[in-house]
């Protein structure tokens, strides 16, 4: 079982746990098995899948069946497909993640506090103010060189980042974030990847997605370096801060000084752009994390910066978001 195909119980648990309520006599219970799952899943991530670690998930799911049926009367494992066939999972082979298809991590649904409490913030990171989300799936990591690779030897009319010889990426920075790549460019990736990948469906996570999953990110020593980023977040999700920069599909505005998309969030309001055909004139993208030249100050999961989408710089990368319906 691939690191991603752990993703379906934790849907499930969510699920469950939405459905008995706080004030349920069993809900103690199913987040002491919610604890035991994730548990189990670091270590399968970290060490791999052994026997031991299937029966200790299996001594894990049963209880959580019998739970789900008293208190439910559904089976977790029902819970688990019902997951399934949302994430694109539901045939017999459970469409494991493609060697060249990034690996995500799951965010459920529900509030988390977006932008800054601190009155020295910049003007565009307040109000700090609550933004709901729906469920999503966001790469664990920025996109790698190995990674978009496989993108430019298929797309073979689409432009190679710089530094590329004859199309072909450095070979010691295969799992360094692939950069000098625009907003174009990281949407067409995402669109490739959709069509090797159906029916599971990739984009540019928008800065509130963004946000959330970099929530409680730690930041990183003053030098970084020019590789991996190290700020990681309670979500799991690596990276985030003092590596590169990260596109995210959210306006910003026309003018680098003053957004015109400013808080509290609204994802009505247009500033969300899936299609380059619907970008207006001028307009300027929000990138999130800060890069290895950004002062240690500035590397706050909070922090929001822009750039005109057909500029390409070499601390500039970015990483999906894979939509669940």
């Amino acid at each position: 079982m691939t690191a991603d195909l752990f993703v379906p119980y934790l849907i499930a648990l969510h699920t469950l746990l939405e459905r008995l309520g706080r004030d349920h006599a069993l809900t103690a219970d199913a987040l002491l098995y919610q604890q035991r799952l994730q548990e189990n899943i670091e270590r399968t991530r970290r060490h791999g899948d052994n026997e031991n670690r299937r029966s200790e998930r299996s001594e894990i799911i049963e209880p959580l069946n019998r739970l789900c049926l008293d208190a439910l009367g559904e089976d977790f494992n029902a819970l688990v497909r019902q997951a399934q066939v949302r994430l694109g999972q539901d045939d017999a082979r459970e469409r494991p993640r493609k060697p060249f298809e990034p690996q995500t991590v799951f965010i459920p649904a529900g509030p988390f506090l977006m932008g800054s409490a601190d009155p020295a913030a910049p003007p565009a990171e307040q109000p700090q103010h609550t933004v709901h989300l729906p469920d999503f799936c966001i790469g664990k990591y920025p996109v790698t060189v190995r990674e978009y690779a496989a993108f430019i030897k298929d797309r073979k009319a689409h432009p190679a980042p710089a530094g590329w010889f004859n199309r072909q990426p450095p070979p010691d920075r295969l799992d360094h974030p692939v950069t000098d790549v625009s907003w174009f460019d990281a949407l067409a990736y995402c669109a490739w990847l959709s069509e090797q990948c159906k029916p599971r469906v990739y984009t540019l996570p928008s800065e509130a997605e963004w946000e959330k999953a970099a929530a409680l990110s730690h930041t990183p020593g003053p030098s970084a370096g020019e590789g991996p980023g190290v700020g990681g977040s309670a979500n799991r999700v690596e990276d985030l801060l003092g590596g590169v920069q990260q596109w995210t599909r959210s306006l910003w505005g026309s003018q680098p000084t003053q957004p015109d998309y400013d808080y509290p969030y609204n994802s009505g309001d247009d500033r969300e752009i899936t299609d380059p055909q619907h970008l207006p004139a001028q307009a300027r993208l929000v990138h999130r994390g800060g890069s290895f030249k950004s002062r240690p100050e500035d590397l706050r999961a909070t922090a929001r910066g822009n750039a005109l989408p057909d500029s390409k710089i070499a601390w500039r990368g970015f990483r999906v978001v894979m939509q669940i319906p």
